[in-house]
């Protein structure tokens, strides 16, 4: 499983060189040509239009996910979408490492993790789509500079079919990102990685955040009913919460 510090440090990496889930819930993935999901924004007000255009226009690094269709309750898809404070719990409850994120008023958040820090707004909301815009500093590393980031993801999702007859979604994501491409490109030397796979690990983190999750709830209903009866207690009794022999199906 790849480390949530080297998940922030492939956003620097992946824009230098263009300047210059946890395994254990991972979902199938299917190749797919890449689809340039384009943002409506006239129906952003002026402010977030403005916001989002200063990303689009002078992008750094832009980057595709992989389609991806995987069975899930939608409801359920969609509350994670909306709550990624409580999503990151889930996946606290389950066993995996992940940085804080805490509320930052109506669909805002903010992610922490030591001298790194995110916030991030939801910009449009409706059936099918999400936009978010992101702005914040990343600090890869002892000795490496901090990098001051912005970014826009745009998540695109449907009603799908599957073999099963079963509830199914298909999602993709597509981000943007504009960076300091001097001091990107400091760390991509120091770090050595290569950018095209550092993106497709930032969009395949996104997806998988919540993909994998809304899987895995519905793969194991009566675990899925105890993790979310620990959401209604505080996050200090947060511990992780193998499911019973009875509990996984």
């Amino acid at each position: 499983m790849m480390s949530r510090r080297t998940v922030w440090a492939g956003w620097v990496i992946g824009a230098a060189w263009l300047a210059g889930a946890p395994a254990f819930a991972q979902t199938p993935r299917e190749a797919s040509a890449a689809v340039t999901p384009s943002i409506p924004l006239d129906d952003l007000s002026a402010e977030a239009r403005t916001r989002v255009r200063s990303v689009i226009d002078q992008p750094t690094l832009k980057t595709t996910g992989r389609a991806e269709t995987f069975v899930c309750q939608p409801a359920v898809y969609d509350w994670l979408l909306d709550h990624p404070d409580l999503t990151v719990r889930l996946w606290r409850l389950l066993g995996a490492k992940c940085g804080d994120i805490s509320p930052d008023g109506r669909d805002s958040f903010v992610w922490k993790d030591g001298a790194s820090h995110v916030h991030w707004d939801t910009m449009l909301k409706r059936p099918g789509l999400r936009v978010w815009y992101a702005d914040g500093v990343i600090h890869p590393g002892l000795f490496l500079p901090t990098v001051p980031v912005r970014a826009v993801a745009v998540l695109r999702y449907s009603d799908a079919k599957n073999g099963e007859d079963r509830p199914a979604l298909r999602h993709q994501v597509e981000l943007t990102i504009h960076t300091d491409s001097h001091a990107a490109a400091l760390v991509a030397r120091v770090l050595g990685a290569s950018a095209p796979r550092a993106g497709e690990q930032m969009v395949g983190q996104i997806e998988m955040f919540y993909a994998a999750m809304a899987w895995y709830l519905e793969q194991h209903p009566r675990h899925a009913e105890a993790l979310f009866a620990q959401l209604r207690r505080p996050a200090s009794t947060d511990t992780p919460m193998k499911p019973s022999s009875k509990s996984g199906s």
